[in-house]
C-alpha cells in the first residue's frame, strides 16, 4: 500500500497516543529533520479517553523521506530512551526530549531449555555461551578439551570421565546462566571465569573419587 502524500508530504508512521507522537516529532527535529503531525491530537482525549479516537500522523517531506525513517528506526529499535526523570536532567539537557539519558538495548530473552540441548549436543561450554556467560564457557571448553587429550595420552579413563562431568555442569549451571542473562544481573568477566574455574576442579575431584 502506497503511502499517503499531502503536498509532497509522506506519512511516516501513525500513532494513538499524542505522548509518543511529540517525542519523535522532537527527536526528528532535533536531527534536523523538517516534520509536521496531522490528524486528530486527542487534545479531547484527556477527558474522554475511552471514546475519543487518536489518530496522529507522522508527516514527512518526500525527498527526505527515507532518511527520516531510518532515524526514526535508530530511536526505536536501538536504544531506550527515557524522559528525564529530575529537573537537574532536564536543565542540563535543555529539552525535555533533547539528550536522554540512553539505556543499554534490552537483550533478547534466552530459553533454559535450549540452554540444556546445546550443552550435550556441542559439549564444549555451549549451554554458558548460548546463556552470554562467555567467560565460563570458554574455560569449561578449554578444560573439556585438555582433559580429554590428557586422558588419550596418559591413559587415564578418569580424566575422560571428568570431561563428561564437566558437560554436565555446563548443561545444569547454565539454567542459572540463562536466570542471570534474562534477569541482566550476568557477572562480571572474573566471576565468570572463577565459577568456570570451580566446575572443572570439581569435576575433576568428583571423577577422581569414582575412578
Amino acid at each position: 500500500m502506497l503511502t499517503p502524500v499531502v503536498n509532497d508530504w509522506l506519512e511516516l508512521r501513525r500513532y494513538d497516543d499524542n505522548l509518543e507522537a511529540e517525542i519523535a516529532l522532537n527527536f526528528l527535529r532535533d536531527h534536523g529533520i523538517a516534520v509536521k503531525l496531522h490528524g486528530n491530537s486527542g487534545q479531547t482525549s484527556v477527558l474522554n479517553r475511552f471514546s475519543t479516537i487518536v489518530d496522529i500522523r507522522l508527516m514527512v517531506p518526500a525527498k527526505i523521506f527515507k532518511r527520516a525513517r531510518r532515524t526514526l528506526d535508530a530511536m526505536t529499535d536501538a536504544d531506550i530512551e527515557r524522559v528525564p526523570e529530575s529537573e537537574e536532567e532536564m536543565v542540563a539537557s535543555g529539552h525535555p526530549y533533547r539528550d536522554r539519558v540512553r539505556e543499554k538495548e534490552v537483550a533478547q530473552p534466552r530459553y533454559r531449555r535450549a540452554a540444556l540441548v546445546l550443552a550435550f549436543v556441542l559439549p564444549i561450554g555451549s549451554g554458558h555461551f548460548y546463556a552470554r556467560h562467555e567467560a565460563t564457557g570458554t574455560v569449561l571448553a578449554i578444560a573439556i578439551a585438555t582433559l580429554g587429550v590428557l586422558s588419550i595420552s596418559l591413559h587415564l579413563p578418569w580424566l575422560f570421565l571428568a570431561c563428561g562431568l564437566l558437560v554436565v555442569c555446563d548443561a545444569v549451571f547454565s539454567l542459572r546462566a540463562v536466570r542471570e542473562h534474562n534477569d541482566a544481573s550476568v557477572p562480571d568477566r572474573g566471576s565468570q571465569i572463577w565459577r568456570g574455574v570451580r566446575y572443572v576442579l570439581l569435576s575433576m575431584l568428583a571423577a577422581w573419587l569414582m575412578g
